[in-house]
């Protein structure tokens, strides 16, 4: 008896003990979806396969097989597809984070974005969020953006170009940083001079989980090839940046770098053109630059020149980002059908989001200049029959937006899409596009771009088949982002928790700005009270405090232009200039400009 009431109790401890170790997997179980019945389009060009079974568990995709083949997991939600088409989901290559964006591209099924010249540290605070589900939104893939203030890159500002536009100007040293870099609140780029910073930026990318190098056009080519061959050493895709219309580059010396991915179309219009045109094309970028809409210099490019430069990028497995719907979509046959479907979606509920709105709601309106639209239109046709020759050679191509400036996020993926079909690319090229190819440039494809087991349960559920008709990814069904259904509607009510460091960006930072003090000066103390001293500027709220010199002083809230200040005697002890500045606590606060105060004689 007494040998069962041990063997018992020793049992009854191994099971508790072992419950105490599985708690936690037993508490949090991973929920199950299985998606029945749709046509799946997996992103890896095979043939749709109809009736298809997706067993999703927890952020993962556990089977793919058709209905009938595999069993259900216990306790699943059941998801009917029946009559609808799955296709993974959509990536937009090349884009511009703003606060609020996130919403607007999980709407459209946009669940990865790879982000070109930002906020890195804010960037970061995005991502974060959003991978440890604290935050709804799209994966964020992010940049290490290198530059150089060397002197070789002064030889490719054409003349007429404002050298502020490139960060480069006259200085103690014959060169210095735009101030834009440092109006942000934080860097978004790191500056490189040669090859040992080169090796301690580019391992400091690896180091911190960056995605990508990326490389601007004035950093010489030497030092970029170089460059390459450091981040490829660590692992690491390499993009180039070479963005100016009027680069004096070709895409001759880009393909010598070795980057993987090139960015617009910019170096191969200058390097299909003539030598003549070549000089053409740099005056009227020069001309059509200083205020209005370029362009582009496309339609001087020859498609004589196309075969062997496609032969070249090819061979090099170079990918493409054309961002196409950025500069030409106002040009495309479905210009009107754009705007219609731009203009309901940003008078709708999540469109009221869009950072910039007004100026998204004018994105696809005709082109007024005919000399203009004669040149874009001509630019168009020609770099959709490059974009066809050098995919049917076997190239591939990243959906890429620039969004929001080169439209509304999300919507304007659908654009891109829609006019690779139009540019000749087949629906299966097109859906590649933007799923499998980006995430194969940036060696994420064992985890995203496709629909198989294993990968991260990205997902869009259709309403109706892209491969009969390319317009229907923009027909959403349903959204999954990582095994997670997407309450579309519900993201109208989606909050942003970190405002963008920018000031002026849409209102979502409360920097206050000082432009006068009154009065300006105070002589020494000697007794008696210290008179008030009013601060008028902006931007002010009741939390706002003052700041002089090194330490805040009493502050009164008058109203949003104007604060009072009382100034300690103890301040006033000895003559000189001193700083004043205001400052806004919180989240999205920040510091003012400052203003200097005097103390007298």
């Amino acid at each position: 008896m007494r040998k069962q009431a041990i063997g018992i109790f020793v049992t009854l401890w191994f099971v508790s003990w072992a419950i105490f170790l599985a708690g936690p997997s037993l508490s949090q179980a991973q929920e199950v979806i299985a998606i029945e019945g749709g046509t799946l389009i997996d992103g890896n060009g095979g043939p749709p396969v109809p009736d298809s079974l997706i067993i999703i568990r927890g952020n993962r995709i556990e089977t793919v097989s058709r209905r009938g083949q595999a069993s259900y997991p216990p306790g699943a939600t059941v998801i009917d597809a029946t009559g609808k088409t799955i296709i993974p989901g959509l990536v937009d290559g090349h884009i511009h984070l703003r606060n609020n964006m996130q919403p607007l591209f999980l709407y459209w099924g946009v669940t990865t974005v790879v982000d070109y010249r930002n906020v890195t540290s804010w960037l970061w605070a995005e991502k974060d969020a959003v991978e440890k589900g604290a935050v709804v939104g799209p994966n964020i893939f992010i940049h290490y953006p290198l530059d150089s203030l060397h002197p070789e890159a002064q030889r490719h500002i054409p003349e007429g170009w404002s050298s502020e536009r490139w960060g480069l100007g006259s200085g103690p040293e014959g060169r210095r940083v735009s101030m834009d870099l440092y109006s942000r609140g934080n860097a978004d780029r790191r500056w490189v001079s040669d090859e040992a910073s080169l090796q301690a930026a580019i391992l400091e990318a690896k180091q911190a989980g960056f995605d990508a190098i990326q490389f601007y056009q004035s950093i010489p080519v030497p030092l970029i090839k170089k460059g390459v061959e450091i981040a490829h050493r660590h692992g690491l895709p390499a993009i180039g940046q070479y963005t100016s219309p009027a680069v004096r580059r070709g895409i001759d010396e880009m393909i010598d770098t070795g980057i993987d991915v090139h960015v617009e179309m910019h170096g191969i219009e200058f390097a299909t053109a003539s030598k003549a045109d070549q000089e053409a094309l740099i005056r009227e970028q020069v001309n059509d630059g200083k205020g209005g809409i370029r362009s582009l210099g496309s339609h001087f490019m020859n498609p004589s020149a196309f075969p062997a430069l496609v032969q070249q990028m090819v061979s090099r497995q170079m990918y493409l980002a054309p961002t196409l719907a950025h500069y030409y979509q106002e040009i495309s046959r479905y210009r009107e059908e754009f705007d219609r479907f731009n203009t309901t979606f940003l008078e709708g509920p999540v469109g009221l989001l869009a950072p910039g709105r007004e100026d998204l709601l004018k994105w696809n309106k005709p082109y007024k200049d005919p000399v203009l639209r004669e040149k874009r239109a001509v630019g168009y046709r020609k770099i959709g029959e490059f974009l066809k020759l050098f995919v049917d050679q076997g190239g591939k191509l990243i959906a890429s937006t620039g969004a929001p400036s080169g439209g509304s996020p999300g919507v304007s993926l659908h654009n891109e899409i829609r006019m690779y079909r139009e540019s000749g690319l087949t629906p299966m090229q097109a859906i590649q596009a933007a799923t499998i190819w980006p995430m194969q440039a940036y060696r994420k494809d064992k985890e995203l771009g496709s629909i198989e087991a294993g990968k991260r349960a990205d997902l869009v559920v259709l309403n109706r088949n892209p491969l009969d008709d390319i317009s229907a990814t923009r027909d959403i069904h349903m959204v999954i982002k990582s095994g997670k259904i997407v309450d579309r509607e519900g993201l109208a009510q989606w909050k942003d928790p970190f405002p963008r460091p920018q000031p002026g960006d849409d209102g979502v930072l409360r920097i206050p700005l000082v432009d006068e003090i009154s009065p300006f000066s105070l002589p020494v103390h000697k007794g008696g009270s210290v008179p008030e001293v009013i601060v008028r500027g902006g931007n002010f709220t009741p939390d706002c405090r003052v700041m002089f010199n090194d330490q805040f002083v009493p502050t009164k809230y008058y109203d949003s232009g104007r604060l009072g200040i009382t100034i300690k005697p103890s301040m006033l002890k000895e003559p000189g200039t001193y700083p004043i500045s205001v400052v806004q606590p919180g989240s999205g606060g920040g510091i003012s400009n400052l203003w200097y105060f005097y103390v007298t004689y």
